[in-house]
């Protein structure tokens, strides 16, 4: 019986993200998904079957219910973690949580540790009595099966209908909370007779790969020589800073009357670390899954080269790993800070530190990334300390929260003012590049509030302020993305870039900069719109695979998902984008 039901657990593990739901799966994925979920219970079975040949009754019971114990505890806490975080019980998941920072970031509570808490008591409470008792009666099945009915209710926290439009095993790969090779889904769709989808070639990759198993390379190029300007260069990266957020700002609006002011600039994607990895590196954010993505041409990397400093102050954005990808070894470093700080207190220890960079003595031209926090949902400011769980808003009330988020930007700003006096007592503001910008925008409103679900104005358009000395303040309504940002500065310094040289990034400054191809990224609650092109009338959807693009559909501004992107030529033009920087 305990056999069975650890077969059922371990199936859970899979067929809980594969079930079919209300917004309609086609019935294929739901057979593939339950077929392998079967498929795994007979292993489960069988292996069980062998084990009581040779071990004791007794021992093979025991280890049944420990291993049925600990499956319906992961898949019950997995669901938790993600109704919390948007994010499976991977071990980056883990590690994320287990950081004090977190619960600022996320918002957590004390009653969501002790919910986790009350769910692991519950399972191992119901493993040591399996255990511990004689082999259960007949009528005990039913206790069995309610107990896998109440670990599925305790999963389902959104966790189901999050994968809805999943097709590729490698997006499978990264998505489940076990592993489900692209292998095993060829072989299943083969055994199942689903046809081998077809691509047209210019839509396939080269033979690289993006899965996060065996990452690509990003190949090696020569770094831009010969600056003839080296200033100071000060980044300001402010959290969640929707576009509209500027308007009334003090700091800002005396910062814009000197700056080029970009009204249609849009993050290069709706998560921090997308927006921040394309800022820092000049690369789509197809790119983030690429070994070596310092290498870049025009990130961080080339102005190390150009002579540079290189400092960035600590946030949530490093936390996830954009520090390893955009620095090169040995080029730059992180500035430490208390991981006790809450969103606010860590504010004002990294303004300190840009105050204390806009007076210091140089030695070579330096650039200091300024990360804010604080602007994070649920929306921290020293006058209230926020109360939310998770990440979205869940009917909370949409004019409060707005209030909170207003107050939050307004501090903000005050500490930015900060630093732009600072540098004016150094006289050092009218020779120091400065940049402001968000890492991506935020939604607001009676769906929810947050970041990483949609790839629409709200959660892609941000401010960008680009102050150059010797460069006239005017206003830019052209459409801009965050990896212009680098090449449009090494190109103001008059940096020569290699012969050849695949530059993605444009150089806003240029009387022609051309339209290159607007290229976004997703994550979090849509997977299927993993990728996007953003057009005049509607974004391209797409998601990348082993096979190469999968297109997902149109999205349109009023928030409509449509069919007709596998007609879309931008399609092939992405994948042949996504490849172009790879070794071989």
């Amino acid at each position: 019986m305990w056999t069975l039901l650890f077969a059922a657990a371990s199936s859970t593990c899979l067929a809980q993200v594969g079930l079919p739901d209300a917004a309609g799966w086609a019935a294929f994925d739901a057979l593939r998904f339950v077929a392998h979920a079967a498929a795994l219970a007979l292993v489960v079975l069988a292996a069980a079957a062998g084990l009581a040949r040779v071990l004791p009754a007794g021992l093979v019971r025991g280890l049944m219910a420990v291993l049925a114990t600990l499956a319906l505890t992961f898949v019950a806490v997995d669901g938790r973690v993600y109704a919390l975080t948007s994010q499976h019980l991977t071990p980056r998941a883990l590690d994320y949580l287990l950081e004090e920072r977190a619960r600022y970031t996320l918002g957590l509570q004390g009653s969501d540790v002790a919910q986790l808490a009350l769910v692991v008591l519950l399972f191992l409470a119901l493993g040591a009595w399996a255990f511990a008792s004689p082999p259960p009666p007949r009528p005990t099945v039913g206790l069995a099966l309610a107990a896998v009915a109440l670990d599925v209710a305790l999963a389902s926290g959104g966790a189901v209908a999050a994968f809805r439009g999943l097709r590729d095993g490698d997006e499978l790969g990264e998505a489940l909370p076990v592993g489900f090779s692209a292998v095993d889904a060829e072989r299943l769709e083969a055994w199942l007779g689903a046809p081998a989808p077809e691509l047209h070639p210019r839509q396939h990759f080269p033979r690289q790969t993006f899965r996060r198993e065996v990452p690509s390379r990003l190949r090696t190029f020569p770094l831009p020589t010969g600056a003839q300007r080296r200033p100071d260069v000060l980044l300001v990266v402010v959290e969640s800073f929707r576009a509209d957020a500027a308007s009334g700002l003090p700091a800002f609006a005396r910062l814009a009357s000197s700056s080029l002011v970009f009204t249609g600039h849009r993050s290069a994607g709706n998560c921090t670390f997308l927006g921040n990895f394309s800022l820092l590196t000049g690369l789509p954010p197809c790119y983030w899954l690429a070994r070596e993505a310092h290498r870049s041409p025009a990130g961080l990397t080339a102005l190390a080269a150009l002579g540079y400093d290189l400092a960035l102050t600590h946030s949530a954005a490093l936390d996830l790993g954009v520090d390893t990808k955009v620095l090169a070894p040995g080029t730059g470093h992180t500035l430490s800070a208390p991981p006790s700080l809450s969103p606010v207190e860590l504010d004002d220890h990294n303004t300190r530190l840009a105050l204390d960079w806009a007076a210091a003595p140089r030695t070579a031209p330096s650039l200091f990334v300024l990360f804010y926090d604080s602007t994070h949902y649920p929306y921290w400011s020293r006058t209230e300390a926020p109360s939310a769980v998770g990440l979205v808003g869940g009917g909370a009330d949409v004019e409060r929260a707005r209030a909170r988020y207003r107050q939050s930007v307004q501090e903000v700003d005050e500490r930015l003012g900060q630093v732009l006096e600072a540098l004016e007592r150094a006289q050092r503001l009218d020779s120091t590049v400065v940049v402001v910008t968000g890492d991506h925008g935020e939604s607001i409103d009676a769906r929810g509030f947050g970041h990483g679900g949609r790839l629409d104005d709200d959660q892609l358009r941000v401010p960008l302020l680009l102050h150059l000395p010797g460069v006239g303040a005017r206003t830019v309504e052209t459409t801009s993305l965050h990896q212009d940002v680098l090449p449009t500065l090494l190109a103001y310094l008059g940096a020569q870039p290699a012969p050849g040289e695949p530059a993605f990034g444009r150089d806003l400054l240029s009387p022609s900069p051309g339209q290159g191809l607007p290229l976004v990224g997703s994550y979090g609650v849509d997977r299927a719109a993993g990728y996007g092109v953003l057009g005049p009338e509607h974004t391209v959807l797409f998601t990348l695979g082993r096979h190469g693009p999968h297109p997902a559909g149109l999205l349109w501004p009023d928030g409509r998902v449509t069919a007709g992107a596998e007609s879309d030529p931008v399609v092939g033009e992405a994948a042949a984008l996504c490849g172009a920087l790879l070794e071989p």
